[in-house]
């Protein structure tokens, strides 16, 4: 299972996420992804389904949205709306086959104002759906939940609170906390989330891992 963060002011996003933690060849893996040319402000996230099919062959799910990534090239781009209908319209080759879920949480900055959704993918009605969410920006273990308070989650989206590094910290320390917690339920293992933590601030002058 996965943790992830996310949360925006007037002109910066900031997404924060566990490192996949299971399995031999997958341990550690990374659940963000920025755009390969770092002047882009855009970035994502990948909760759900570890591995979808990419020309053909299977392939980390970041590796997919990494793909997908290279085909924002402007500015002209850099639309919520458009960036969740062009990933519709992608599809998640593997999770309509497998008839699994997946979350890919979005991050991105345009002519300086910050935008942040998660595009949600499942089967309604024997069919791949797709609806993009504004509200919950965030995703983690049931079984972990007991670990924050109300105020962990107000502190996150405070518009009070507006500094990038106080943000980029605060996240930071609400994934680490879930794993804390979650380690302490299983004698010290984590079983649903841990393999670390990486944290995503996304500017005008792009995104990059802090």
């Amino acid at each position: 299972m996965t943790l992830i963060v996310a949360t925006k002011r007037e002109n910066f996003a900031v997404l924060a996420a566990d490192r996949l933690h299971g399995g031999v060849s997958l341990q550690c893996a990374p659940k963000v992804v920025c755009h390969p040319d770092t002047a882009i402000p855009i970035a994502f996230a990948i909760a759900g389904c570890s591995s979808l099919c990419l020309k053909g062959k299977p392939a980390p799910s970041t590796e997919h949205v990494l793909d997908f990534a290279k085909e924002v090239v402007s500015a002209n781009d850099l639309e919520l709306e458009l960036i969740a209908a062009r990933l519709e319209r992608r599809g998640c080759p593997g999770v309509e086959k497998a008839r699994l879920a997946m979350q890919i949480f979005i991050a991105l900055v345009r002519n300086g104002k910050a935008s942040v959704g998660v595009q949600c993918f499942d089967f309604k009605a024997g069919k791949l759906a797709a609806n993009l969410s504004k509200e919950c920006l965030r995703i983690l273990p049931p079984k972990i939940e007991p670990a924050y308070q109300i105020q962990d989650w107000n502190s996150l989206h405070d518009p009070a609170i507006s500094d990038p590094g106080a943000i980029v910290g605060h996240a930071r320390m609400l994934v680490e906390k879930g794993i804390a917690y979650e380690r302490s339920l299983n004698s010290g293992e984590n079983k649903w989330c841990g393999g670390g933590v990486e944290v995503v601030l996304v500017t005008s002058t792009g995104a990059r891992l802090v």
